[in-house]
């Protein structure tokens, strides 16, 4: 193991430290159900899986508008939502331990985790 992989691990583990200390009591959980930690999982969650926005999108646009849409309004807009889960990760992953203006710890795209099946995955302009 090189010194610098070292570093980088060490660094991960002072941040998840960081980040477990920072989540607020149990009590303050009911009254504010996102936090820090939720923020930083949330973040590092969309930026290793919002390629999968492509996929997804295609799968809504096949759906709702057949083949012909799905192959070029699908992939467009899958293209267009992985980058943009992908940027609002990093976001999240670069500000976790700060509240942002207007949605706090909460999250700034919806659904919050591309994987939850609880939330329906939609398509955000008119196809």
């Amino acid at each position: 193991m090189t010194q610098r992989a070292r570093r980088i691990g060490v660094a991960l583990i002072a941040l998840a430290v960081v980040a477990a200390a920072w989540e607020p009591s149990a009590a303050a959980a009911t009254q504010r159900p996102f936090g820090p930690v939720r923020k930083l999982g949330r973040g590092l969650a969309n930026v290793a899986l919002g390629v999968l926005e492509v996929p997804f999108r295609i799968g809504v646009v096949y759906e709702d508008h057949g083949v012909g849409a799905a192959a070029f309004w699908g992939s467009l807009a899958g293209i267009q939502a992985a980058v943009a889960r992908i940027v609002v990760g990093a976001v999240e992953v670069v500000t976790f331990p700060l509240p942002l203006p207007r949605v706090g710890y909460g999250p700034i795209v919806e659904p919050e985790f591309l994987l939850n099946p609880k939330e329906p995955v939609e398509t955000t302009g008119s196809v």
